[in-house]
Formats: C-alpha cells, structure tokens, sequence
C-alpha cells in the first residue's frame, strides 16, 4: 500500500465513532442495485491536514476499477490506482482492492447514485464532512499513470499485458520501453510470432474503459521495474463462501488479533454447510456448535461442545474469553472478499476473520 493511500485509510479511520441507530437500519434495509455499468463516482473525502480529497472511481463492468486521488490545496502528484472491486454478500459494500494493497477500501450503496465512505471495519464515518461519492451523469475515463504487474506476452506486431490486479488485458503501445521491455523478457525478434508470458512491473500510463468495449485499454510503458521469469499472477479478489473456508480471526472488538505461530492455537472458525455446525478454536481450546442463518444474513450461532484447557498465559485467557462470548451476541455477517465481519444486534462489528489466500 502507498504511502498515500494508507494516509487515506487512517484519515478516515480517525472519524469512526459508533451510530447504533443507523446500523440497525441496515439490518432491516433491503439490498441495492448499483446500477449500469460502466460508471464514475466522484467526491469529497475527509482528510486530516487538508480541505480534502477529491476521489474519483470508475466501476468497470469485469469487475475492474480506475481510481484518482487528489489531495486538495496540495502541490502534489494525484494518486492513481487500479484493482478489483467486489460486492459483499448482502450486496450492501463495495469493496475495492488496489495493486499492491493489504486491505480494501469500503464503501456502501447508499443508491445507485451514492457510494458513501467506511471505515476498516464497514462502520459510517460519524462527521458532517462530506463523505459520498456522486455518480456522474456521463462516464469520465482516466488518463492514469500507474505502477502494475501482470503477464506479458510478445504478440507480434505488439506487446499484450495480462494485468494482475484487474484481470484486463492491456495493449502495449510502442514505446522505447516496450522494446527495452520485449528484450529483457526474451521476447525474441520484431519477427516473433507469440512469446511466452513473463511476470513484470512497469511503470506507465493507461486508460481504462474507453467508449469502447470490444477495443482493450492501450498502456504506454515508461519503465521496465522488473521482469521474473517463471513468476505468476497472484489470483484475482473474489468473495469467498462462508461455509467450507476456514476462517482466521483478525480483528475482535476493534481490536487487531496477530496470527498465531501454532495454527492449532490460531482462533478461528470453519462452517459446515451440510450439516449447519461449525468447529474452530477459541485460541487455547476447540470449540463446536451449530448455526443458523435467515434472509441471508442473519445468523446464530450456538456453542455446543468444547475442551476446557487452561490457557498458559493471560493474553491468551482473555482473547480465548472474549471470543466465546462474541459468538453468543453474533446477530448478522457479511462476507466482503476474503473478509467476514460478524454483527451484534445493534450492527456493530464483533469480530473480523480472513480467508486464506487462493493459491
């Protein structure tokens, strides 16, 4: 993640209070569609030391997005960013994950005229800035210049670049870099008639959604960052199934859980869709029980079984006690990605667990 767009995430994390009332809504609050795609949304976001940020998202219809940071009053370079975007399991988030970023950006459908804002934790933003992003009448494409990795193949008379982050299959337009780039990645001659793909990192400009659709995006390469024979896409953001996925606890009462050395002493949780159970850890003990799940994100969890050894340390004891009675006050979830978020009665977050990632 860069420098800036953590900036951006702690910027926004430093306005989160709690708002019972509203995320009670969102229980009861029926899903939304976000309309035709492709789309721009555009807005003001808080910042903490400046006016604020102008953020602009275009939404493509494969999934990918193109985003630009402008940090306003500032003499500073826009950020640009391109990724994955995904919709939660209640279809209420969008999640946005850019090249090279740890966590997704959250944002809720409001309408499909408004995304609005979230915190790392899918709570809204308790201040009077503004904090939506506006979907704009006609789509506005970016002319972005971008740090990516992806596949690239000689195709002759041109470069292709399958681009990890998006999935999208970009045009290398002839540059003095794309030479330097088809000579590193053993591309063979002008001649050639197909190479065989090379992982790379290049710096370049592209844009992305153009009036287009049958006619790809075409990335002018500025600089070869660097070519790994052999290498391969990390596989794209996808929403992961509740049941069968086993399930990591990250996050408990807003606080971060650090993963555990011994993956028996790991807490965590796995869901057994045939026969409504689940199994996991509580940190020092197994723990068992059944669930039930209703208009598709309510759910109930009931412990049934566990082993009763004591914890060696007091970490571990409280961590251990205060997610046995988390699952008791579970009312909803939400799958976002590879995340799953568990709900009290109220909307707020319990406790946060992570998917492994696909291999």
């Amino acid at each position: 993640m860069t420098r800036r767009a953590a900036f951006l995430v702690l910027a926004l994390s430093v306005l989160v209070a709690s708002r019972p009332d509203a995320q009670t809504r969102r229980q009861s609050a029926p899903s939304v569609s976000i309309g035709s795609l492709p789309a721009s949304f555009a807005g003001t976001l808080p910042c903490a030391d400046c006016p604020g940020i102008r953020d602009q998202i275009n939404l493509l219809p494969d999934h990918a997005f193109a985003e630009r940071l402008t940090y306003l009053d500032r003499s500073v370079t826009p950020v640009d960013r391109v990724g994955t975007w995904v919709l939660s399991s209640d279809r209420r988030v969008i999640a946005l994950l850019a090249s090279g970023a740890e966590r997704p950006v959250l944002f809720s459908i409001r309408d499909s005229l408004t995304l609005r804002a979230l915190d790392i934790d899918g709570r809204e933003l308790a201040t009077s800035l503004p904090r939506d992003l506006r979907r704009q009448r006609a789509f506005q494409p970016l002319d972005q210049r971008v740090t990516v990795r992806g596949l690239y193949t000689f195709e002759n008379p041109q470069g292709r670049l399958a681009e990890c982050a998006t999935g999208e299959r970009w045009t290398i337009t002839a540059t003095g870099a794309a030479d330097e780039l088809r000579t590193k990645a053993g591309a063979g001659s002008a001649r050639s008639r197909r190479s065989a793909p090379v992982l790379v990192t290049l710096d370049g400009r592209v844009t992305m959604g153009g009036p287009r659709s049958d006619v790809p995006p075409m990335f002018a390469v500025q600089r070869v960052v660097e070519v790994q024979p052999g290498g391969a896409c990390a596989p794209r953001l996808a929403a992961a199934p509740l049941g069968g996925t086993e399930w990591r606890l990250v996050r408990l009462s807003g606080t971060d859980v650090p993963s555990s050395s011994d993956a028996r002493r790991q807490p965590g949780l796995t869901f057994l869709a045939d026969t409504q159970t689940f199994a996991g850890s509580s940190g020092c003990n197994h723990v068992t029980g059944r669930y039930d799940i209703t208009n598709g994100e309510n759910l109930r969890l009931t412990a049934a079984a566990g082993t009763l050894m004591a914890c060696m340390d007091a970490p571990n004891t409280e961590l251990e006690s205060a997610f046995r009675a988390a699952l008791g006050k579970v009312r909803t979830f939400r799958v976002v990605g590879r995340w799953l978020d568990l709900f009290d009665e109220n909307g707020q977050p319990i406790a946060r667990f992570e998917a492994p990632e696909p291999r």
